[in-house]
């Protein structure tokens, strides 16, 4: 997205570490890196078919997911996707947050 538009805030945020702010580096190995623009050669798309495998290979495989004080966990598509997958694999799943202060009261009964 151009720079200076929200969508570039909104990209720029997601390329950071939501701690220090610094962002994600690429490996500097010399190994072809493939994105989405080749899905067929994508490290990245393959979530679903690894935790399958996981979970198959290994009886204690068990999903843990650390929890942001402001949720935004929940606002990841990949995110959430993983949690959608590991519950329909019937992965154990272990939820660590920062404090119960971080749920909203109506939604601690959920979790």
């Amino acid at each position: 997205p151009p720079l200076g538009t929200p969508a570039f805030d909104a990209f720029d945020r997601k390329r950071r570490d939501s701690i220090t702010g610094k962002i994600y580096p690429v490996c500097a190995c010399r190994t072809p890196k493939h994105f989405n623009d080749h899905r067929d050669e994508c490290e990245l798309n393959k979530f679903d078919a690894m935790m399958s495998h996981l979970s198959l290979h290994n009886l204690n495989f068990q999903q843990v997911v650390a929890l942001d004080q402001h949720l935004e966990l929940f606002h990841r598509a990949w995110c959430v996707a993983e949690l959608v997958e590991a519950r329909r694999l019937r992965i154990m799943q272990h939820l660590v947050i920062k404090s119960r202060g971080c749920i909203p009261p109506d939604e601690m009964e959920q979790l």
